[in-house]
């Protein structure tokens, strides 16, 4: 009972259910038993009925019912042979089922370590019955090609077997002596179960053959035994199989994040960290060091963040501004959060970039060039001689200083000269210095700290420098810019770092400035309202946009230009120009350059009819223009009229000087190069006088030397 109690267990049955299944071997292990089956087995293969003996021995309903499939199949039972599969399929099957083979080569190897000796052979087989492996002693596998690899043990090929019929029913079988249906395997005796995957699909079969009086009540537990250990094996291995790959899908996610993202315990050692951590944390896992925790965190990062105490508050950090002091000297500017970890008591980290983090605000809030010098349209030599210097620019990282009057394309240029240069990738901010409060531009130039003045944001916030950072910052009307904050913009320049207003320590950043202009920065410089150093710093190269007037032969392709874009935003066709339209265009003194020219089309776009475009279309500055005021003195200049004449006689001959003394400005600075001195001898006016009529006309004298 002790014997049977232990093949119970390993069987999973009930003691009960084993006696019944397995009494009839206490008087059936023996050669009368076997005599009387063999007897019936010869009766049934010759087709004629037999009955049980006086003791009641005869096949099991289960053997008998298999002798009956062996039969249908067309199993001869005197002639079954082995036989083998084609190597191919072999080589598949094996390799299909090589994590079988190998989780039960250890149990096999332990199961006939007990048998050794005892001229038994154990086999395992596929869910076929195909042999993928076998062992046994010497004399009973030397020379015997029915135990070898690849041949095939189902009930198809060789009738009732311990591996076919249990293949067959799902559960272990034992098959004595001449209850194997081939005459054969008359002298085995064979015990052999099953083997099911973890999700219970029968995946092969195990089978332990000995000489048929040999065989003990207990040797299939045994086998079942063994069974169970190879299917808690592949159980083992699918949940440690699951637990890589939820280890390798988390290393996966750690580096697919964009942010540095590591761990650290109570200890402050480092867990796990990705790559992104270790270049924004200049770390080299040397040996494993780093991600087999034998780094602590603030060994390497010695300033700006204090781990120690956020473990120790147990509380969540988020979006913490940082600039963290590396152990090799390093300052890293970083945005950090943590959040503790119950299990561990530590923390989970992240570090993100500050540059970044801002070069992805800027992308989605329009902080970036569109236009390229594709887009300038305009094929004067005055033009062009701007874009060649523009081109240069933009090859280089040099500062650069835009000259030209208002509505000449001073931001279309510098947009053009950022997407020409190594910058083009980074952001490109636009800063209106004569636009901002002068109290607010330094804080929005520079940003300002926490606590800098009243209603600063906690963490402080970034000026355009900063969020410039890596690409260019385009500074228009720099000459507006008040002398306070010239000095801290000379300070970015010089020694490329910004210090935020009420902020203690510098942040460095990597910016390309593009400065814009249409005042006279000499002049300024000569009334002390713009500094001379600053001038020097942000003048590398100049490049000067010639106004309207000045390239009147570009007017017709620019015309063209506008009709086009204002037509097709409003999905309509051309119109045509009357006759008189482009002479009126042409005669006009365009005072707003390009940016008035794209107005005045896309009014007479909208107001026009019948798809032509009128003289009556156009505004009034162009069909009547403003009366311009001359000045006496050079009225009486160009009219050769003596100085006594009255003011009032001559007004009205100064009004139709207007063009005309506009060109003989223009002209004679060009004849002199620009030289204010013999200019105004040549026009025979004061110099005072030349400089307001400048002013006036809105004439550069810099494009003209």
């Amino acid at each position: 009972m002790v014997q049977i109690s232990g093949v119970a267990a390993a069987c999973n049955d009930t003691v009960p259910q084993l006696l019944q299944k397995y009494a009839i071997y206490q008087t059936m292990f023996n050669n009368t038993s076997k005599q009387l089956i063999a007897q019936q087995w010869q009766q049934f293969c010759a087709g004629e009925e037999f009955i049980a003996d006086h003791d009641g021995i005869k096949p099991r309903d289960f053997v008998f019912a298999s002798w009956r499939r062996s039969l249908e199949h067309g199993v001869d039972p005197f002639k079954v042979e082995p036989a083998r599969i084609a190597a191919g399929r072999l080589s598949r099957i094996l390799k299909s089922r090589s994590e079988l083979i190998r989780i039960s080569l250890p149990v096999i190897e332990n199961l006939y370590s007990t048998i050794e000796g005892s001229r038994s052979i154990i086999i395992l087989s596929d869910e076929e019955g195909i042999i993928l492996f076998s062992v046994g002693d010497t004399e009973s596998l030397e020379g015997n090609l029915a135990y070898g690899q690849g041949v095939e043990y189902s009930e198809k090929t060789v009738g009732t077997n311990g591996v076919g019929t249990a293949l067959y029913l799902n559960e272990p079988v034992q098959i004595w002596a001449e209850e194997h249906f081939a005459q054969r395997n008359h002298g085995l005796s064979c015990s052999a179960a099953p083997v099911h995957d973890p999700e219970g699909k029968i995946i092969g079969c195990l089978n332990l053959s000995c000489l048929w009086d040999k065989v003990h009540t207990h040797t299939l537990g045994m086998v079942k035994a063994a069974v169970s250990a190879i299917e808690q094996q592949l159980k083992i291995e699918l949940v440690l199989k699951n637990k890589v790959a939820l280890l390798q899908e988390k290393q996966g996610i750690f580096e697919l994040i964009q942010d540095g993202l590591l761990t650290i315990d109570r200890n402050l050692r480092i867990t796990d960290i990705n790559e992104k951590a270790r270049g924004i944390l200049e770390l080299t896992d040397n040996g494993g060091k780093v991600s087999g925790g034998m780094v602590a965190i603030n060994e390497h990062i010695i300033a700006g963040i204090d781990f120690k105490e956020i473990v120790a508050s147990g509380k969540r950090v988020q979006e913490r501004e940082a600039t963290l002091r590396l152990s090799g000297g390093a300052l890293v500017h970083c945005l950090i959060s943590a959040t503790p970890i119950t299990t561990s008591e530590g923390l989970v980290i992240t570090l993100r970039e500050v540059k970044s983090v801002r070069r992805m605000v800027n992308r989605y809030v329009g902080s970036k060039a569109v236009f390229t010098f594709d887009d300038i349209v305009g094929t004067s030599p005055q033009l062009m001689e701007s874009v060649r210097l523009a081109k240069i620019a933009g090859e280089s990282s040099t500062n650069t200083l835009i000259l030209g009057e208002s509505g000449t394309g001073k931001e279309m240029f510098a947009q053009a000269i950022h997407n020409g240069g190594e910058r083009c990738g980074g952001p490109f901010v636009a800063v209106n210095c004569g636009a901002l409060p002068r109290e607010l531009l330094q804080s929005e130039l520079f940003g300002y700290a926490q606590g800098a003045f009243t209603g600063a944001g906690r963490q402080g916030n970034p000026g355009k420098f900063e969020l410039a950072d890596g690409g260019t910052i385009f500074l228009d009307e720099i000459g507006e810019m008040p002398l306070a904050a010239q000095v801290n913009l000379l300070r970015v320049v010089e020694r490329k770092e910004v210090v935020r207003v009420g902020g203690k320590y510098a942040r460095p950043v990597d910016v390309r400035i593009i400065a814009a202009t249409n005042s006279r920065l000499m002049q300024a410089i000569s009334e002390n309202t713009f500094r001379e150093d600053l001038y020097y710093r942000l003048n590398v190269l100049t490049v000067n946009l010639p106004p309207l007037r000045l390239r009147i032969g570009d007017l017709g392709v620019l015309i063209e230009h506008f009709l086009a874009k204002v037509c097709r935003g409003l999905d309509r066709d051309k119109p045509l120009m009357a006759d008189g339209v482009m002479e009126g265009l042409r005669r006009y003194n365009w005072p707003g350059n390009i940016r008035q020219l794209e107005n005045i089309i896309e009014r007479a776009v909208h107001v026009c009819q019948g798809g032509v475009i009128t003289v009556a279309d156009l505004s009034r500055e162009i069909t009547d223009p403003p009366p311009v005021t001359v000045p006496v003195e050079l009225a009486l200049a160009k009219s050769g009229e003596n100085q006594t004449k009255s003011r009032s006689d001559v007004v009205p001959a100064a009004r139709t000087l207007q063009n005309s003394e506009y060109q003989a400005i223009v002209g004679a600075l060009n004849d002199n190069r620009g030289n204010i001195r013999r200019t105004a001898q040549m026009l025979g006016v004061a110099r005072s006088t030349l400089y307001e009529k400048l002013r006036k006309y809105r004439i550069d004298i810099s494009a003209h030397r």
